[in-house]
């Protein structure tokens, strides 16, 4: 009984905190790492918005309207949660989605990323390479 009561309780507040990533969001800095072409790998000062719209499943999307191509917006439709680590007073969670935006969609992983000072970060992988939204601050 004592173990139900503790998953119950550890379940119900990690949906609730990914249910906390609600939200529209901006961005002012942004790395990309191409792990096929590293002269493509970047980093930028620019603001980018980012939205988070999660169910109680742990369903959703993250969108990225990016400033280099502002008639295209990044969409990533969220499946699940993979994994919740929590170490050193930071927090990671994981979550397996699919960039739809693509013409052929692509297997994604999805990690929001609290540090011990708070910050909160995006980072977005797949098998290509990855990019990452840092200082997400709510709008």
């Amino acid at each position: 009984m004592r173990f139900a009561l503790v998953f119950f309780m550890a379940f119900t507040l990690t949906t609730s905190f990914a249910q906390d990533f609600n939200g529209e969001y901006t961005s002012d800095y942004t790395t990309f790492k191409d792990d096929h072409n590293p002269e493509n790998n970047f980093h930028e000062a620019s603001t980018f918005y980012v939205s988070v719209e999660f169910n109680e499943n742990n369903y959703g999307f993250v969108t990225v309207q990016d400033p280099r191509i502002p008639d295209k917006v990044l969409i990533y439709e969220v499946s699940e949660l993979v994994d919740v680590i929590e170490a050193g007073g930071n927090r990671v969670f994981s979550y397996r989605a699919s960039a739809i935006h693509l013409q052929d969609p692509l297997d994604t992983q999805i990690v929001f990323y609290y540090n011990s000072e708070n910050r909160f970060k995006l980072l977005v992988l797949d098998d290509q390479g990855s990019q990452g939204f840092h200082n997400l601050v709510w709008m």
